[in-house]
């Protein structure tokens, strides 16, 4: 919704001198589209482009994730799809243990917003939750950099996990082998599987 303000008293069919989305004030349409539409559409794109996107149901979805659960138990299978539910919004589905969880993530003009952060790609995202899939909020807004751990290497399909002698099992997937930054630990996904 778009909130008008600062109208001429005189001529009520001419538009605002202050229109106000979501809480940021633009001086007219071109200003909104320039500033609010365009980035939203540019994001839009990235998520779509996204290697775990898919413009798939939530039954499809659901299912599918639960027969890699199934397939490799000690996987964490995760995808991004749309909300049927609040239209503008992603769903990140994500299965640790039996039951498949979801979580919102919103577009916004300054990335993507997820639990309390805010990340330019859904790579940035996705890097960052894997991290913090247990339910820690996200604390760091929108950098201007690209984290070391995201990369623009191709992507491989197949994930695995490696155990570790004395250790808690490694979940890593193949971006993980194309760390751009060498002083940054591989296998940024390492955390314990609930059983």
């Amino acid at each position: 919704d778009i909130l008008e303000s600062d109208k001429l008293a005189d001529n009520p069919l001419v538009i605002g001198r202050k229109l106000t989305v979501k809480g940021q004030t633009y001086n007219d349409l071109n200003h909104i589209e320039a500033h609010y539409l365009d980035p939203v559409i540019e994001l839009t794109r990235e998520m779509k482009r996204f290697r775990k996107f898919t413009s798939d149901s939530d039954e499809i979805i659901r299912n599918d994730l639960k027969d890699t659960k199934h397939r490799d138990p000690s996987s964490i299978p995760y995808k991004i799809g749309v909300s049927s539910d609040h239209p503008g919004r992603y769903v990140l589905y994500y299965i640790p243990n039996r039951s498949v969880r979801c979580e919102y993530i919103s577009c916004t003009p300054d990335g993507f917003k997820f639990r309390r952060g805010t990340f330019e790609t859904p790579g940035a995202l996705v890097d960052w939750f894997k991290k913090n899939w247990k339910g820690s909020s996200a604390r760091t807004s929108r950098s201007h950099h690209q984290p070391s751990s995201v990369s623009n290497a191709p992507y491989h399909a197949h994930s695995h996990v490696s155990h570790q002698p004395h250790s808690a099992p490694r979940i890593t997937t193949p971006m993980d082998n194309y760390n751009t930054t060498p002083h940054v630990a591989q296998n940024s996904w390492q955390t314990e599987i609930p059983r």
